[in-house]
């Protein structure tokens, strides 16, 4: 099947970064604005990510060190907070400002993102590394 561009929407930083193919590079572009001191992504101050790029066209932001009272809405589920819902927006409103879909095709993505907050036990349990794109084959 052949893939129809015209109707495709774009993300605003899009234009700027069509020429990377690379998912390693876009990932690491979208770090090097996150780390931005002026960065306008609304993200609160602090909040760092990790991106780990998947084959498949997969990046997975990953955002340790929140504070379980942050990131739950109370200490006996694990449903998101308000404050975390929002982080999350933010989060995923930055990243889909770099990729493209396609309303009448599913599958016509740049690449797929995936969110994940890391709880305080999820950090503290692992090795990560924050401020890194790392491919994951």
């Amino acid at each position: 099947m052949e893939k129809n561009d015209d109707v495709r929407s774009y993300g605003p930083r899009y234009n700027s970064t069509s020429a990377i193919i690379d998912l390693a590079t876009l990932a690491d572009r979208m770090l090097a604005e996150l780390t931005i001191s002026d960065n306008p992504t609304g993200l609160p101050e602090g909040v760092r990510v990790l991106i780990q790029v998947r084959h498949w066209g997969q990046l997975v932001f990953l955002v340790p060190g929140l504070s379980d009272d942050f990131l739950f809405a109370s200490i006996s589920t694990t449903r998101y907070s308000h404050e975390a819902n929002v982080l999350m927006d933010k989060l995923l409103k930055f990243i889909e400002s770099y990729n493209w879909n396609n309303p009448d095709d599913m599958t016509d993505r740049r690449f797929n993102a995936h969110i994940h907050l890391l709880s305080e036990d999820e950090w503290m349990g692992r090795h990560w590394s924050t401020g890194v794109a790392t491919l994951l084959r």
